[in-house]
């Protein structure tokens, strides 16, 4: 399970920043989630996903990250040959998302935010 706040790094950004706050970009973060399920034995041909997110919550915002998270993870999935079993993505809401790995369950509540 991961949780990345935009999908790529922003252009012209030295590689010299890479290390731990990389993660919060959705390349970084779903190669080091991939990698490391296969280093503890994951079949990665084997992988399903759930996907959820991509709120935009904020009016204001001039771009559209929220927009552009959804297209990411959909085309890296994709790309890796890995279905989306199921997902709640989009719309103007932020959500808590509770996930049970002894049984993949996962529930969702969505989350209203006003400014």
């Amino acid at each position: 399970m991961n949780h990345f706040m935009l999908p790529g790094k922003p252009r012209g950004k030295s590689t010299a920043t890479a290390g731990i706050l990389d993660a919060r970009y959705g390349d970084h973060s779903m190669e080091l989630l991939c990698n490391t399920m296969q280093s503890i034995g994951a079949n990665l041909g084997m992988l399903e996903a759930k996907v959820f997110g991509g709120g935009q919550v904020y009016e204001m915002m001039a771009s559209n990250v929220a927009k552009m998270n959804i297209s990411f993870i959909k085309a890296y999935l994709r790309e890796k040959n890995i279905p989306i079993l199921a997902g709640n993505m989009g719309g103007r809401f932020g959500r808590k998302i509770y996930f049970f790995p002894e049984t993949f369950a996962v529930y969702v509540k969505k989350i209203s935010i006003t400014i």
